[in-house]
C-alpha cells in the first residue's frame, strides 16, 4: 500500500481535455435513486480513498450511445459537493472508456451539474485501475488514476473547499436520463483503503447497509413497495464494493 501511494502521489499531470454531459444529483444513503449504484459511507470524517476499479466489458448489444460512469468522490452524499474521478465505461461504438476528473461547486444548486475532465490515457475492459482522492491539506487534494495494463499514470493537485461533514463514495453513475445504462454485467472495486484526518490509511470494513442502488424515475410508493425498477445494485463487503447491472433503464 506505501509503494502504491508513493507512486500516486510522486505523479504529474498528463494533458486534460473538457467536455462532457453535466452529472446527475446524487442518491440518499441506503436508498433507491435515478442515478447512483455502488456503496458509501457518511458521517465518517474520513478524507479520502483509494480503490482498484475492475473495469467491466460492455455487452455487445448494448445501445451505441450508452455510458455509466464508474468513479471514486468525497463529498457526494452530501449532496451540496463532491470531487471525484474515474472511468467513463460505453461501448466501442460510442468511444469506449475514457478516464476524466471533476469537481461540482460548493453550494450548488439543482440543475447545476458538474463538468468532467477528460484524461488522455488509455482504458480497455480488463484493466485494473488505481483510483484515488486524497486529501492533502486544508482544501487541497491529489487526484490520481494508475492503469498497470496500459503502462501509463496520471495525478493532478486540486484546491477545493467542501462542506465540514465529509462522505466517501465508489460508484457507477449515469449521467443523462436519456441515454440508457450499457449492459456492463458485473463492475468491481476492490482492495479499498480509507484516508484519515490524521492522514494515516485504515482498510475498509464495508457492510450492506453501506450499499447504494439505482433506479429510473419511479415513484416513492414503488421504491417503499420494493416494486421499483432496479438499473443496478451495490454489494459492499469489507473492502469491496461489487456493483451488479440489472436493467438499461433510461429513455425517460
Amino acid at each position: 500500500m506505501r509503494r502504491v501511494l508513493a507512486a500516486v502521489l510522486g505523479a504529474a499531470a498528463i494533458t486534460v481535455g473538457v467536455g462532457a454531459p453535466t452529472a446527475g444529483r446524487p442518491a440518499p444513503e441506503g436508498q433507491s435513486g435515478a442515478y447512483w449504484a455502488g456503496a458509501d459511507l457518511t458521517a465518517t470524517g474520513y478524507t479520502g480513498t483509494v480503490a482498484t476499479l475492475a473495469v467491466p466489458a460492455v455487452a455487445a448489444g448494448s445501445a451505441w450511445a450508452s455510458q455509466v460512469n464508474m468513479w471514486v468522490g468525497v463529498y457526494g452524499a452530501t449532496g451540496v459537493a463532491l470531487i471525484q474521478t474515474g472511468v467513463s465505461v460505453a461501448p466501442q461504438a460510442a468511444g469506449g472508456d475514457s478516464p476524466w476528473w471533476t469537481t461540482c461547486p460548493y453550494g450548488r444548486q439543482p440543475g447545476r451539474g458538474c463538468v468532467p475532465q477528460w484524461i488522455g490515457a488509455p482504458v480497455r475492459p480488463g484493466d485494473r485501475v488505481r483510483t484515488a482522492v486524497i486529501s492533502t491539506g486544508t482544501c487541497e487534494w491529489r487526484l490520481s488514476l494508475v492503469d498497470a495494463r496500459q503502462r501509463w499514470w496520471w495525478a493532478t493537485r486540486v484546491r477545493y473547499c467542501g462542506p465540514v461533514s465529509r462522505t466517501v463514495e465508489w460508484v457507477a453513475e449515469g449521467w443523462q436520463p436519456q441515454i440508457p445504462w450499457p449492459d456492463f454485467r458485473t463492475a468491481r472495486f476492490t482492495n479499498i483503503w480509507l484516508e484519515r484526518p490524521d492522514r494515516r490509511w485504515v482498510p475498509a470494513r464495508l457492510v450492506p447497509a453501506d450499499a447504494l442502488w439505482s433506479n429510473w424515475v419511479q415513484t416513492v410508493a414503488q421504491e417503499r413497495a420494493g416494486t421499483a425498477t432496479v438499473c443496478a445494485a451495490g454489494a459492499p463487503s469489507g473492502r469491496t464494493v461489487m456493483i451488479v447491472w440489472h436493467n438499461a433503464c433510461g429513455g425517460a
